[in-house]
């Protein structure tokens, strides 16, 4: 059943905006997973997928290439909307006449290109960011093709693993895409189906046309990237060569027209290709038109013949439409005005199903589950009507052990719980992991039992800031969780665990955040005093938004300001990023006073303002 986005709200416009803002030049599902990737703070990758190219004399004369730069002043306004603190473009758009479409959007941004980790190393060679492709599980992808945006190659799962380079030109001298300037923007068919599409001119002006997806065959069991690629050399003058290039060396040629290493097939090819022991390469003719095709696995094995043409790829990519269609067709759908926003948010819920619990794809975070953001995607896939991928990352979830922020990852479980059993209400999911919350709860009363501040324990920030402090997003996400899932076990009958859920909620305190702003510790904070409640009969603690922390003199109020100052500086600070001097390097601190930023209360675990790690 279509549901109305919006219906005009201040609230439903910014979140149109912020869709349009992704749909920008139909990149978004690749734009996301390349802002996802860039985010990381791990080491990038920078591998390599050709040597570089031999340009031709003659065919940099014909057509030059020339280097796109940002239109003037547009590097200004951009980093001037991230630092101003305020929603600007969207106050701007909900004032103009237009509204927030995408025409309005499209001023203020440009699409996506280029992929760069924090060192500002590329993540491919050419600098384009890839987009995963997979065919998912309730757990997602076990291993995903990363097809770099500009058609330039094909990587295995990681960018620093094997890959397929690609290659065209007079002599395959020139890598696909690597001239930006003679590159069309990047598509997906339909305009999010995972299935890419680009259009490239190389040097010599020889017009080419690529579409590769990835998908699974009967022949293999493995995840196979199929490529189409179309050469029109009928006004060359020169001959035109088509080149993959797979990274496995000692591949053999079989009859059978794929390509070995032993028993494991690597990849097939259509008729007409050429082997020198390094690369695959197809020969076009000047006056003719070609479109040559071939199937690269994701991990190479045995597999039986395949005969690969124009009716095979053609299958194998009907079959792809067919199993997102019917996926997509389950869940619930967002009636909107414009194609693209539509299209913004199937692909995101395509790519949510791809990596289901990764914390991302195609780095060191590959394998890597984060407790809280993990169980936050099976939150948004479950509102969507999956749940079972919704059940299968919450399972997932506590087949590890506690990690270095035990209180948070207990209170994200438990809230997780609770909310796919208000969607869903799977009975046999809570009795069979009744007596693993339960001690949880356990654990959590236990420590508000032997709390002189009725606080749970002091952990570490953040898998990545060791400090140990009383979180506010640890605190509030167990509180929460308590509440929640206490709600679950009275409705299921299950009676001790939700007494002992009370029975924790009067070992500390109902509200979280209250005893830091108990009367006996004058600690004024950036909070709404409408949000805080205190006991009948006692006075309310003085809070001016916008004031200076005041330190007090008692030991345990000492503590309290630390904490406070603590969570005022790391965070709803952004680390390097002062309001009124822009980015600066890392530990580089402005010369002049900084303004403070505007504070708001924690929404949940993996708010991006509070939660930064596991």
């Amino acid at each position: 059943m279509a549901r109305p986005l919006g219906d005009g709200t201040r609230r439903g416009a910014r979140f149109l905006s912020l869709l349009i803002g992704l749909a920008g030049g139909a990149t978004l599902a690749a734009g996301a997973m390349c802002m996802r990737t860039w985010l990381d703070p791990g080491k990038p990758a920078s591998p390599v997928l050709v040597s570089s190219a031999r340009r031709l004399s003659f065919a940099t004369e014909a057509t030059p290439c020339v280097r796109l730069r940002a239109r003037p002043g547009y590097e200004a306004a951009v980093s001037r909307a991230l630092e101003s603190g305020r929603d600007v473009w969207g106050n701007d758009l909900i004032r103009s006449q237009e509204g927030p479409t995408y025409a309005t959007v499209a001023r203020y941004l440009t699409p996506l290109h280029l992929a760069a980790g924090p060192n500002l190393r590329y993540l491919t060679a050419s600098g384009a960011y890839y987009v995963p492709f997979g065919w998912p599980s309730a757990f997602g992808v076990n291993n995903a093709a990363l097809h770099v945006a500009d058609g330039s190659g094909i990587f295995a799962r990681r960018t620093h693993a094997e890959h397929l380079a690609i290659a065209v030109g007079h002599r395959a001298a020139e890598r696909y895409g690597s001239c930006s300037s003679r590159l069309g923007t990047p598509q997906l068919a339909d305009g999010y189906l995972p299935i890419l599409r680009t259009k490239y001119v190389d040097a010599g002006g020889v017009p080419y046309s690529q579409e590769s997806f990835a998908a699974v065959i009967r022949q293999t069991h493995s995840l196979v990237s199929f490529v189409r690629l179309t050469a029109d050399a009928t006004d060359a003058g020169h001959a035109v060569r088509l080149s993959f290039r797979p990274s496995t060396r000692g591949l053999v040629m079989s009859e059978g027209g794929f390509l070995t290493n032993g028993r494991n097939v690597h990849l097939f090819v259509s008729d007409g290709a050429q082997w020198d022991r390094s690369s695959v390469s197809y020969e076009v003719m000047p006056g003719t038109r070609a479109t040559v095709y071939v199937a690269w696995l994701v991990t190479p094995g045995p597999a039986k013949p395949f005969a690969l043409d124009e009716r095979s790829y053609t299958r194998a990519r009907d079959e792809l439409i067919e199993f997102w269609s019917k996926k997509l067709a389950t869940g619930a759908t967002y009636a909107v005005p414009e194609r693209r926003v539509a299209d913004a948010a199937r692909s995101l819920l395509i790519q949510n199903l791809t990596l289901a619990w990764r914390y991302s794809i195609g780095d060191g975070y590959h394998t890597k589950f984060s407790t809280p953001e993990g169980i936050d995607a099976a939150g948004v896939l479950g509102a969507y009507g999956f749940p079972r991928s919704n059940k299968a990352i919450l399972q997932l979830s506590f087949w590890r052990g506690p990690g270095m922020t035990p209180n948070w990852k207990m209170g994200e479980q438990l809230l997780g719980s609770a909310r796919y059993y208000a969607l869903y209400r799977d009975r046999k999911y809570v009795a069979s992991l009744t007596p693993r919350l339960a001690a949880y709860v356990a654990d959590l009363r236990q420590q508000l039992v032997t709390s002189k501040l009725g606080l749970l324990n002091r952990e570490r920030f953040s898998a990545d800031d060791r400090t140990r402090v009383f979180g506010l997003h640890s605190q509030a996400v167990a509180w929460k969780g308590l509440r929640a899932m206490a709600d679950v076990w009275a409705t299921t009958g299950q009676n001790k665990p939700a007494s002992g859920r009370r029975a924790a909620l009067q070992a500390g305190n109902r509200y979280v955040g209250r005893q830091l702003l108990e009367p006996r510790c004058p600690v004024r904070s950036r909070v709404r005093d409408s949000a805080v409640r205190q006991p009948p009969g006692q006075r309310r603690p003085q809070i001016r938004v916008g004031a200076r922390l005041a330190t007090p003199r008692s030991r345990p109020c000492r503590r309290v300001h630390a904490l406070w100052k603590y969570e005022v500086r790391k965070v709803w600070h952004r680390p390097g990023v002062w309001p009124e001097h822009g980015t600066l390097p890392r530990g580089q601190r402005p010369s002049g006073p900084a303004r403070p930023q505007s504070l708001r209360p924690a929404r949940s675990g993996t708010d991006s303002r509070n939660a930064r790690g596991r």
